[in-house]
């Protein structure tokens, strides 16, 4: 391997991480009904410790997404009736999401797509995978 077929490996990994992450993206939307990030805020707030609710910010830093974009995720959500802000309970300027009842339903009904999902993801992954291989 040269040196060019060196520094290209990590731009090619990348990509790639990149790409999977786009289809992924695409098929969750278009199979499960929701957004990857709307899965992950049911995900996050279905976890024990998190029932009373946790803040915003928190929310942003534990899934790693801006403010903006979980901001436009959440009121989808509030309007769907998953989740709720509340006043945060030791601090009045801050607020906390929470699952709703119906929120957690959902996620419930949704563990069995879930499953299936990534099962069907794991299986066509392991299948398409091509395999590198560099020679010296």
């Amino acid at each position: 391997m040269d040196a060019y077929e060196n520094r290209n490996i990590p731009n090619t990994l990348f990509f790639r991480l990149f790409q999977t992450s786009n289809v992924l993206q695409r098929q969750v939307q278009n199979e499960m009904g929701i957004s990857t990030v709307q899965w992950a805020v049911l995900g996050a707030l279905s976890r024990a410790g998190f029932e009373d609710g946790i803040s915003f910010n928190q929310l942003t830093e534990y899934l790693f997404v801006s403010r903006q974009s979980l901001d436009g995720v959440l009121k989808r959500m509030e309007r769907d009736d998953h989740v709720v802000r509340v006043p945060h309970p030791d601090d009045g300027r801050a607020r906390l999401v929470r699952l709703t009842n119906q929120g957690r339903g959902y996620w419930t009904a949704l563990q069995d797509r879930i499953t299936n999902f990534i099962s069907k993801v794991c299986k066509v992954s392991a299948s398409t995978t091509p395999s590198i291989s560099y020679t010296t």
